[in-house]
Formats: C-alpha cells, structure tokens, sequence
C-alpha cells in the first residue's frame, strides 16, 4: 500500500477515475493529521519509520464495517474513534506505546463532506490522547457500504512484547475493568432495555461506541504478565485463544466476573444474558495471565493506572475455557464469541 492517500472516484461502467476534487480533500482534512517528518504531508509513496535502539516494532491492522461493527448512523468522529480504539487495544495487549498508523478509507461516493470531517476530527482527538499520528495508507470511492481499515504501529522494548503463548498451568487469569458493557450497548443502540435509567443507557452505549484502549495497563503489565489478549470477541472466546495459543485449558468463576452496575441491573431483570454477557464482545478490556506470586504487584499496578484488574480463575490443564456456575458446575455456552466467518447470533 502507498503511504500516499490515494482517494479516487471508481465509476464501473465508465471506467474513469476522477482525481482532482479527492486530492483538495487530501489536503483538506487528512494531510493536517500528520505530524512524523517521516510521514511527507502524505506526497511520497511511503513512509519511513525511524525505530529507536533496543526497540522492538509492533504492527496490528483491523478495520470496521458500516452495518457489521457499527450501525452506519453515528457520527464520524465516533466511527474514526472506534476505529483507532480497536487498533490501539491490540497494540495494549501487547504492551506497546503507540507510534502511527496507516488508514484505509473506503465510503460511499455520496458520503458528505461534513462527515468527513467529523471522522478527520475524531482521529485528531485521538492522535492527542494516544500521542501517535497518520502517515498514509489509501482510500477510495464505493458504490455501497464504508470499509474503514487501520494499520497500527507501536513501539516495545526488546524482548518484553506480551504475547498469547506463555500461559502456565495455575496462573492466575485477571480482567480489566467490567465485562459486557459492549454486548448490552449495541443492543441499548438499537431501542432495547428502555426500562433502564437515561444514565445507564448513555453509559452502556459510549462503552460501545468508545471503547477505551487499555495501553497503561499493558505497559505495566510487561514484566509482569505471561500472557494477553484484548476482549473483541467475547470473554471465552479471546480467552481461549490464549489457550489455543499456550497450551493449555483456563477455569472461570462466574461468580467473581466484574460486572457494571447497568449490566447488573439489566441482568436482575433477565439473567438469561449472562451467556451473552461472557460471549457478546466490544468490550476491549484486557484478559491476562501471571503467577500468584504476582498478585501483589498487580494490585499495586491497579492501583497506580486506577483501573479494576479482577482475578476471575486459574490456568488448568486441558484445552477449554470452562466457566462454573455458584455451585462450581460447568456452564453450557451455545454461543462462545464473534467469529466474521460464522454466522450465527447469540440470542437471548
């Protein structure tokens, strides 16, 4: 991919491009995004990345989809964030400080300008929080739905990336912050649960639309956790895929999973969302491993990012997540998390 924006109007059945009006928007809203020197204003082919000594480069790429990862009513700069935001949580599970990032950029032709610059406002927001920048990627004109993709790029010392592979048998398995909220907020988006406060509902449904990447806490956790992953998919799913990836089974206590106070509320009405809760995704918290002999450190490390880390079950021999219940009985799931090439749905 050029790191030049290269944003151009795709007519199929004349096969033209037309370029000089994309290339004003270039200028317009995407170029003031850069600040590297190695970005070039977006008026070279590429990028070049300086990488410090005794650093190590840390690349994810994730996109959203208007009508799968979001409803295609919000406005741009709460796409461009969520964007951004699911791209910084892989780079916190790995324990990386950010650097820059590629964007592709894909929208209908009719796509108006006042929504662009909304989703090129959103992104700066985030470039001052995060401390990272644009510096290329590519983008076109569709006749359907916007496909919005994010390369990220960040930066850890050598040898201390957190990676999914070095779970041990009885380590302890911890979660930051509450679980679910991103489950429930789609389904407040979408008109349901309108018993709950207005103050729950504004709650549930920025956690789903804002997800807050958790880059302190995996910074802190590089000399600390054996391994991580972020919460896209669900709970038991991205649980296991340090399983899958280490080794080994994982044991979860239901009981002790932290959960909000809205979700605790919506739940006390109908407890048949909890498989929904464990398995629903968007939440983009943290799950990570570490021995007991950490668990000192940890609460220290919650303490000083101010953040809830919830010990919630062990590391066990096996291959599964297993969840008991109150009385210590395994949970049957028949929905274990999102996969893009399954299509079936948690129904409560």
């Amino acid at each position: 991919m050029n790191s030049i924006l290269r944003l151009m109007s795709v007519n199929s059945s004349k096969n033209t491009i037309d370029l000089p009006e994309e290339f004003s928007r270039i200028t317009q809203y995407f170029a003031p995004l850069t600040q590297l020197p190695g970005a070039f204003n977006l008026l070279d082919d590429a990028a070049v990345l300086k990488i410090p000594p005794g650093q190590e480069l840390i690349v994810t790429n994730d996109s959203v989809v208007a009508g799968v990862h979001y409803r295609g009513d919000e406005l741009g700069a709460r796409v461009a964030q969520k964007l951004a935001r699911r791209n910084l949580s892989d780079l916190a599970a790995m324990g990386a400080d950010p650097l820059a990032y590629n964007l592709s950029f894909a929208v209908p032709q009719e796509t108006r300008e006042e929504w662009i610059e909304s989703f090129t406002r959103g992104l700066m927001q985030d470039q001052k929080e995060f401390k990272w920048s644009l510096i290329g990627g590519d983008s076109l004109a569709l006749p359907r739905s916007s496909v919005l993709g994010m390369t990220a790029f960040g930066l850890v010392p050598e040898g201390k990336a957190i990676l999914r592979s070095g779970a041990q048998i009885d380590d302890d398995i911890y979660c930051s912050g509450t679980i679910g909220d991103g489950f429930l907020g789609l389904r407040v988006s979408r008109g349901e649960f309108s018993e709950i406060t207005s103050s729950a509902r504004d709650f549930l449904i920025e956690r789903y639309e804002l997800p807050q990447p958790r880059l302190k806490l995996g910074q802190g956790l590089r000399n600390i956790a054996t391994a991580a992953v972020d919460i896209s998919d669900g709970l038991v799913a991205d649980l296991a895929h340090i399983c899958r990836a280490s080794k080994v089974g994982a044991i979860v206590e239901s009981k002790l999973i932290p959960l909000s106070l809205p979700a605790t509320e919506i739940l006390s009405q109908k407890s048949s969302l909890f498989s929904g809760i464990l398995s629903g995704g968007d939440d983009y918290e943290l799950i990570f491993t570490a021995p007991p002999s950490m668990r000192d450190q940890i609460k220290y490390l919650a303490k000083n990012i101010d953040l809830s880390l919830t010990r919630i079950g062990r590391i066990a021999a096996g291959a599964a997540v297993r969840i008991l219940d109150l009385r210590g009985q395994e949970l049957s799931l028949s929905f274990k998390g999102y996969t893009h090439f399954d299509s079936s749905e948690f129904e409560s």
